[in-house]
């Protein structure tokens, strides 16, 4: 699923109604998380870094009119300097697959990697942080390129 913030309001309605809700209760849920999604506008908007997982971008949501409407904003949404969205092609390994991970990065710390599955695994060994990290520097023009052609 995409991140709260960057679903479109019938997108979101469509996964509240797949989840069981009913369609007043959905419409509801559906309209406060678009609301929500307004402390990405702005200049002062805040900054967002989304890793998408190539799959969910294929993955039918209502209508076909619903991913399209999704899939322009997500490019629109790509477009804004305080987000930035990044996808992971399929089949491609990343750490997530084993569960949550974070890189950190910073100017008084090395790069780490952290992941998060059955036990805490931190690392700050170059090679294992280097893999992790090229893994989402995918230049923006591939994914680009990968959404147009779902949005067909």
């Amino acid at each position: 699923m995409l991140p709260g913030q960057f679903q479109t309001y019938d997108y979101a309605c469509a996964i509240f109604i797949k989840g069981g809700l009913d369609e007043d209760r959905a419409a509801a849920r559906a309209a406060a998380r678009v609301k929500r999604a307004g402390i990405l506008d702005g200049p002062e908007g805040t900054r967002m870094t989304a890793i998408l997982y190539e799959p969910i971008l294929h993955r039918l949501v209502g209508t076909f009119e619903i991913m399209e409407a999704q899939l322009a904003r997500l490019l629109a949404l790509a477009d804004r300097p305080n987000i930035v969205v990044q996808v992971i092609r399929e089949p491609a390994y990343f750490p997530g697959h084993n569960g949550q991970f974070e890189i950190a990065r910073g100017r008084m710390i090395p790069d780490t990697l952290n992941m998060i599955n059955i036990e805490d695994h931190t690392t700050t060994t170059p090679a294992v942080v280097d893999m992790a990290i090229a893994l989402f520097e995918v230049p923006a023009t591939a994914w680009r390129a990968l959404l147009a052609e779902v949005r067909g």
